[in-house]
């Protein structure tokens, strides 16, 4: 697994079974004006064959630009991108439109500017101490597999933690990112 310490989750509705629809690929389009030699190029890459992990590149410029690399999961209707930009959701919905058509919506899972974490929120296991912080999001201390780090959700979609490689504990990190966004949300996520 490689080294993160920030993601962003990605609720996806469209088609049932995604798993039929992606495939390593790769799209380039033509820089404007078009009499320069570039383009713009994407890639997406799959490391299992049930594509639920892989990584993204894109580059504005393939010939003399710098080449962006995302790792990303994928559980169920949820896309996992490691990155601390939540605005490199447009490129993994770029790409998918290439793939699947427009019969699709993402949305990066957020919770409410304006949200209260009630006293009473659902015990999740994890969590040592949890902590609002208005406009910005939770901060949270976790006690995962006996070993504590951070994490916090902010109001945007992002969600940092204690730099980590542990498949587990990344995991138990979306989980416990996931349950609380369900609580504060409702249904609206379920």
């Amino acid at each position: 697994m490689f080294l993160s310490s920030s993601l962003i989750i990605i609720k996806f509705s469209g088609p049932q079974n995604i798993g039929n629809y992606l495939k390593n690929s790769y799209l380039k389009k033509q820089k404007e004006p078009e009499d320069i030699e570039d383009f713009v190029f994407y890639s997406i890459n799959f490391y299992d064959e049930n594509k639920t992990i892989g990584e993204i590149h894109w580059s504005e410029s393939f010939n003399f630009g710098k080449m962006n690399l995302i790792n990303f999961m994928r559980e169920e209707d949820y896309f996992i991108l490691f990155t601390s930009t939540v605005q490199n959701f447009n490129v993994l919905k770029y790409i998918l439109k290439e793939l699947i058509g427009n019969n699709f919506e993402l949305e990066v899972v957020t919770i409410p500017l304006k949200y209260k974490l009630e006293k009473d929120y659902p015990e999740i296991e994890g969590i040592s101490s949890i902590e609002e912080q208005n406009a910005f999001g939770i901060s949270m201390i976790l006690n995962i597999q006996d070993k504590y780090s951070f994490m916090k959700i902010y109001t945007n979609g992002l969600v940092t933690y204690t730099m980590t490689n542990d498949t587990g504990t990344i995991k138990k990190i979306i989980d416990i990112a996931l349950a609380l966004i369900k609580f504060i949300k409702g249904s609206e996520y379920s």
